[in-house]
């Protein structure tokens, strides 16, 4: 089949890559300043410009079979306008909710699945309103444009609030309560267009400066029944949007159970582990489900694990057994994702010295330690 996808990093590369091994032919969608480096030589690439319309965007794509995307942050009316060319995977009316904070965060309150306690932040009033509501520590976050530590900012009290509050300028904000979590996972489940889904070993997750800096799966942590209700949920997601795709939740882990922290409609960065386990990989499944073909195993036996190559690309060859080093081809800048790092291990022991060992070799030593897998930190 001939798919497009909309975005040029390194996910659209990593899903081009197990798409071509499958026999399918890709395209890629890019907008005008935005840079192609990770799919150069894997099909061809259409810049958007306000010249060209729909029709002639779906010609220069080669007349694409299905349309997907990498990213959340994407045009719907480009996506619905596509809908009377092709079948456009996971459908815009989800990517519409989880692009946005507010309505995500409102759908799942809605709906009756548990997150911290949140306000909605358009005007200074709404600021003081937040203080009343919430205790702090809160987070406040751009509703559209937050990511990987960007566009959020962490308050600690309510002078912290007022120096943020002289200088808003009223931009769409949610801000949420502080969670004290025991630590941070993600499920990462997926739904094919027949309705059969599958859902990945759950993830513990390490965050360095608002980004990921590691991820570890396995079938049999011992807080696995405090997931049973969340991996209810995702299925409960995959199927009351008639989900195709794979589809990423974020949690927050607690004495009390689970909250969702964020959705995310594509292929995750604490899923790509997946890419060197003994299963299908996210990025497979993903094509797998778009194209209506069977899903792959997703059982995972023993452990496995990813540490991001956060603005560094001077990796030694030599990073030991069951090591996997991934690069993309990226202008390096401070904190930037350069690659990563997958690991495979018998048990969760060997794969957190595993992880620990790597990443004192890239980092130095005192990082692993800072970023220790079973601390508790907020």
């Amino acid at each position: 089949m001939k798919i497009a996808i909309v975005g040029c990093g390194q996910l659209a590369r990593m899903l081009a890559l197990a798409g071509i091994a499958l026999g399918h032919k890709f395209s890629f969608i890019a907008e005008a300043a935005e840079s192609t480096q990770c799919v150069d030589g894997l099909g061809n690439i259409v810049h958007l410009n306000c010249d060209l319309n729909v029709d002639e965007l779906y010609q220069q794509l080669g007349c694409p079979d299905v349309v997907t995307v990498e990213k959340e942050q994407v045009s719907l009316n480009l996506l619905r306008a596509l809908q009377k060319f092709c079948e456009v995977y996971p459908n815009p009316d989800a990517i519409h909710t989880t692009q946005n904070r507010i309505r995500e965060k409102k759908f799942l309150h809605h709906n009756g699945l548990p997150l911290a306690p949140f306000v909605e932040i358009h005007k200074q009033s709404d600021l003081e309103l937040a203080a009343q509501k919430l205790r702090f520590p809160l987070f406040l976050k751009h509703a559209d444009l937050g990511y990987d530590g960007k566009n959020q900012w962490r308050i600690d009290d309510k002078q912290a609030l007022q120096r943020f509050a002289e200088n808003y300028q009223g931009a769409p904000l949610v801000a949420e309560q502080g969670v004290d979590f025991l630590f941070e996972a993600s499920l990462i489940g997926v739904r094919n267009n027949k309705g059969n889904s599958e859902i990945y070993a759950a993830t513990k997750n390490q965050h360095r400066d608002g980004i990921l800096l590691w991820s570890l799966a396995s079938e049999s942590w011992s807080f696995a029944e405090h997931l049973i209700p969340a991996r209810q949920y995702l299925e409960m997601l995959l199927h009351e949007w008639r989900y195709v795709g794979v589809l990423a939740m974020e949690l927050f882990v607690t004495d009390n159970g689970v909250l969702i922290n964020e959705l995310a409609p594509r292929v995750h960065n604490s899923g790509h582990w997946t890419l060197d386990a003994p299963l299908t990989s996210q990025f497979e499944n993903h094509i797998r489900a778009i194209t209506g073909e069977a899903l792959g195993h997703t059982k995972l036996q023993g452990c496995a694990g990813m540490l991001n190559l956060l603005g560094v690309n001077n990796v030694p060859i030599e990073l030991g057994e069951n090591s996997y080093l991934w690069q993309y081809p990226k202008s390096l800048k401070p904190g930037r994702k350069m690659g990563h790092i997958n690991i495979t291990a018998p048990n969760e022991i060997k794969a957190i010295n595993q992880l620990n060992m790597l990443t004192d070799l890239i980092y130095g030593r005192g990082v692993s330690n800072s970023s220790e897998l079973y601390s508790h930190y907020a």
